[in-house]
């Protein structure tokens, strides 16, 4: 956001104190430069020579508000515009104001403006809260309001007689003046008309009120009251015109009423700010332990929404599932409802369900998202820690056989597939997952293109092997590429923890697998030893010699598995020899 630089002395003198910078909002800025002007144009008002029904004062002191309250809504929320049309409204009263301004021509082409400011208040009210009017029936109100107002201020500028106005008590003749009317008339008639669209505008507010949901109306009961407030004040100023001699007392109630009015619009940003520090402490409430139920509650507490319900994602029915496990069916976009999504490192996570009004202060929703998609996450990763506890506890004990598979070439293959890649390594999982199921063994972990997966005897593990280079090699896989799976096996007594194996052991199967080349099976010698004659009957081994692998101190001498059916020359093992 840009920002407007000031210059201030900081010391007791300003010739020996340095100077400071300080950086004012464009808010602030605007809003002290509205007041300043609204209190010159008041104290012309006062001493000059036009008197008026509304002390001038009192039009000063009412744009003053608009101002202040316009600027602490800019400031607090420049991406939306009801802050800047506040401050709209309080340009509006000065221009109705510089008719005190002493220049005969400046004097009665003001006064011609009267009502300007309630033009930019009728689409303050009906574009509340985002400050932008949407397609629809108070869009088109709008344009007839303005379009009435250009054709009032036009029959003014022709037919209103500045010098017995009782608007502008001791006004210059209009010069512009083409069509002689009783005194007073066009001015009723221009009240008139303000009155009648003032209530349309009320009416049109109370009705987005009813069709509006709970959320959405505790934000409109302001503007509703401002509205009507706006709509008095007119009515009280145009009884000024049948009763001047009553016109003092209807001046002050309409300078309450006017003073009021931008004091209920601001009220509504300072709920919303209330709402803010509720959502803040829902990070502390989400830091312990919450049901679904308790985040619900939560959540509408925060939002003061009741109807606002929270859907996890699932994977395995590709929706979002409510606490009864079925699944939500997402509101229409022209809905009074609206659905938040939730998403956690590009994939979906959850979604929050709730009044279409919250989409209107997007930053509280989310706010509130990021606290869900918090708890929401950590409970996963504490039920994720409790079901690889669990998974561990079953993993076998003693001396087992480890297979360890990586995609050759992964980061090139990523690269060129593109958006096909994860789908291409999620098939790669599954087909792997499967045949390693199929054999009796049990998957350990899966990284990224990196599988291991533990097998009580060593034959199955060879089944395994031979079973999944089979199945990639017969798939046709995107683009036409070709996925080729290394895959390692290594025997022995890995170190078992509450996270699954750990230790040297399974950092040789890794390297017994690195050491190979895709569509290859390589075997350490271990692993030999643990197979024994209970290889498969068209299958043999191949030595290949002995060879440091990386970060091992100990030698290991590999073996390369081999059947009919698939590819047997590889280049050298991907390590240096011992």
């Amino acid at each position: 956001m840009n920002k407007y630089t000031v210059w201030t002395h900081g010391g007791a003198s300003a010739h020996d104190a340095p100077m400071t910078l300080r950086r004012v909002s464009p808010a602030i800025a605007w809003a002290a430069a509205g007041s300043a002007a609204a209190l010159l144009l008041g104290w012309i008002g006062a001493t000059g020579r036009h008197a008026s029904v509304v002390a001038p004062l009192e039009f000063s002191a009412i744009a003053i508000a608009y101002f202040a309250a316009g600027g602490v809504a800019w400031r607090r929320r420049p991406e939306n515009h009801t802050g800047r049309l506040m401050m709209g409204v309080g340009a509006g009263i000065l221009v109705a104001m510089a008719r005190n301004v002493p220049l005969d021509i400046v004097t009665v082409l003001a006064r011609m403006q009267l009502g300007l400011n309630e033009v930019i208040l009728a689409y303050l009210l009906l574009a509340y809260p985002v400050g932008r009017l949407g397609p629809g029936l108070e869009r088109a109100v709008v344009r007839v309001i303005v379009a009435v107002y250009v054709v009032v201020a036009a029959l003014q500028l022709v037919t209103v007689d500045t010098s017995s106005d009782p608007y502008c008590l001791g006004c210059p003749p209009n010069p512009f003046r083409i069509v002689a009317t009783p005194g007073g008339v066009t001015t009723a008639l221009v009240l008139l008309t303000s009155g009648v669209l003032g209530t349309v505008v009320v009416l049109l507010l109370v009705r987005r009120w009813l069709l509006a949901m709970p959320a959405a109306r505790r934000m409109l009961a302001p503007v509703i009251f401002a509205g009507i407030l706006e709509a008095a004040g007119v009515a009280t100023r145009a009884l000024t015109v049948s009763d001047p001699a009553g016109a003092a007392l209807i001046s002050r109630i309409s300078f309450l009423f006017g003073i009021v009015v931008p004091l209920a619009l601001l009220v509504a940003f300072l709920r919303a700010r209330m709402d803010r520090t509720q959502v803040a402490d829902l990070v502390v409430e989400f830091g312990r332990p919450q049901s679904r139920e308790q985040m619900e509650t939560a959540l509408r507490a925060a939002l003061r929404d009741p109807t606002l319900s929270v859907a996890l994602w699932s994977d395995s029915a590709s929706a979002y599932l409510d606490r009864d496990g079925r699944a939500v069916a997402l509101p229409e976009p022209e809905s009074n409802r609206a659905v938040t999504p939730l998403e956690h490192r590009g994939r979906p996570l959850a979604a929050i369900l709730h009044d279409a009004a919250l989409l209107d202060e997007p930053r509280l929703i989310g706010a509130a998202a990021a606290a869900l998609g918090m708890a929401v996450e950590r409970d996963r990763l504490e039920s994720s820690l409790r079901a690889q506890v669990a998974d561990a506890r079953r993993l076998p004990r003693g001396q087992v056989t480890l297979l360890f598979a990586d995609i050759e070439g992964s980061t090139g293959l990523a690269e060129r597939l593109g958006e096909r890649w994860p789908d291409t390594l999620l098939e790669v999982r599954r087909l792997v997952a499967g045949l390693v199921r199929r054999a009796g063994g049990v998957e350990v972990d899966a990284r990224a293109d990196e599988y291991l997966a533990v097998f009580t005897e060593a034959d199955a593990a060879v089944h395994a092997s031979l079973a999944i280079q089979r199945g990639l090699s017969a798939r046709a896989w995107a683009g036409d590429e070709r996925v080729r799976l290394r895959i390692g096996l290594h025997a022995g007594e890995p170190e078992l923890s509450d996270e699954g194996y750990v230790g040297a052991e399974v950092h040789r199967a890794a390297r017994v697998g690195s050491a190979g080349h895709g569509g290859q099976v390589v075997l350490s010698e271990s692993a030999r030893l643990a197979l024994g004659d209970d290889l498969p009957i068209d299958a043999d081994l191949v030595a290949l010699g002995e060879f440091r692998l990386r970060g091992l101190d100990r030698p290991e001498r590999l073996h390369q598995l081999v059947v009919p059916d698939l590819p047997r020359e590889f280049p050298a093992p991907r390590a240096d020899p011992a």
